[in-house]
């Protein structure tokens, strides 16, 4: 079996692989990000149940408060840029019927019971 760590080092991320021997990997954030992509594209080509409720999988990354930016592509679509510090930004591009969904979904967020929030201003 596989193991690895994973430490900061300096201004990059030093990633450890052994088995039989031991590799040693210093990648920047940048890189990091694009192996969490390539790790997520390889992880849905497996095979999973597309209409499985989200609720029943645990979120793989959760940040308290992303700073976001909303704007529009060249080609009418809404854009959503996320930054998930400490990952880079990501853009979450939406068709109207989808924008229409989450500001209904966010709405609808809004108004149900929840525990009292910090007085801190946040995003």
């Amino acid at each position: 079996m596989t193991q690895f760590e994973v430490t900061p080092s300096g201004s990059e991320i030093e990633l450890r692989l052994w088995d039989e021997k031991e590799r040693i990997f210093r990648l920047t954030r940048h890189e990091v990000a694009v192996l969490l992509l390539r790790l997520t594209e390889a992880i849905q080509s497996l095979h999973s149940d597309p209409t499985k409720p989200l609720g029943i999988e645990g979120p793989f990354l959760i940040v308290s408060y992303p700073s976001f930016q909303l704007g529009t592509t060249p080609s009418g679509e809404l854009a959503l840029m996320v930054r998930p510090d400490p990952l880079p930004p990501m853009e979450i591009r939406f068709s109207d019927d989808g924008a229409r969904k989450l500001i209904e979904d966010l709405s609808e967020g809004l108004k149900m019971a929840r525990q009292p929030r910090p007085a801190e201003p946040r995003h």
